[in-house]
This record gives C-alpha cells, sequence and structure tokens, in this order.
C-alpha cells in the first residue's frame, strides 16, 4: 500500500515538473520581455 502511494506521489510530482517547467520558462521570458520593453 505504502508503496503504491510512494509511486504514485512520485508520478504526480514527475507530471508536475514535466507541466510546471514550460510555465516556469514562459514567465521568465515575459518577465524578461516586460523588462526589455520599459
Amino acid at each position: 500500500m505504502y508503496v503504491i502511494q510512494d509511486y504514485l506521489k512520485l508520478e504526480c510530482r514527475e507530471i508536475l515538473i514535466k507541466e510546471l517547467k514550460p510555465a516556469k520558462l514562459i514567465a521568465m521570458d515575459n518577465a524578461a520581455f516586460h523588462k526589455s520593453k520599459n
């Protein structure tokens, strides 16, 4: 039971990292864009 829970947590973390990485990059790009604009 615990092993399955840990595995699911890892799976969720992997998915979150995959989803968040592009979002972070986009946010950084937007911030850089706004800075260069001003």
